[in-house]
């Protein structure tokens, strides 16, 4: 068995099953959920700046953590999915801390088993790729934490992944998630803004080489 990173869906390959797919990812989630479900998930100074935000944006108050001091230190985006996440107000942020970023890894493990399964020939090696996903200590670990890392992780993965459809389909929308993606990932973490400019190189590459497609 072998891989082709240049195929496509239509190459009539054998794939793992969706539904393997989903519970590797639910299983997931469930492992982030189990580590929380104690004593809640893992606090840190910064952990405490997006709740103290969020829950200034829950207030109407906007993006102001403890103090009054101006949210300027962190993008925008991590607060106001915890703010979304506890149905502005409806239950505690720190409870829907855990299941928020439950979901990001659940959905970051289905991503990227849908995606190998679309590039590699080897049903086992898929398998088994996306399985050292949903068992990464270091992942899950971090995913039990009120951080923006896994919503980051996501993030661009998403847009990596877009790119290359871009880089070997070349098709617009395939650009524009990538846009899109690569954007969300700079307004989770600032280190973000490496996204869009890896996938702006590897556009100006593939022009200067000639690619750009089908």
């Amino acid at each position: 068995m072998g891989c082709n990173p240049m195929g496509n869906a239509e190459d009539g390959r054998r794939r793992p099953d969706s539904i393997y797919l989903a519970v590797l990812a639910v299983s997931a989630g469930c492992l982030v959920l189990a580590g929380t479900v104690v004593r809640g998930p893992g606090l840190s100074p910064d952990s405490m700046s997006f709740l103290y935000t969020a829950q200034s944006l829950v207030d109407g108050q906007g993006f102001a953590p403890a103090r009054g001091f101006p949210y300027t230190h962190w993008p925008p985006l991590y607060p106001l999915l915890l703010a979304a996440a506890s149905g502005w107000g409806a239950i505690g942020l720190l409870d829907a801390a855990g299941p928020l970023n439950a979901a990001i890894f659940g959905l970051t493990v289905f991503v990227t088993g849908q995606y190998l399964s679309s590039r590699l020939q080897s049903r086992f090696l898929t398998a088994a790729a996306t399985a050292a996903v949903a068992l990464s200590f270091p992942l899950i670990h971090l995913s039990r934490q009120v951080m923006s890392g896994p919503a980051f992780i996501l993030l661009a993965v998403l847009a990596l992944i877009r790119t290359e459809r871009f880089l070997t389909e070349g098709k617009p929308a395939s650009l524009f998630w990538a846009t899109v993606f690569a954007s969300l990932a700079w307004q989770t973490r600032y280190i973000g803004a490496a996204v869009p400019a890896a996938a702006g190189l590897l556009l100006l590459f593939d022009r200067a080489g000639g690619g750009g497609g089908k």
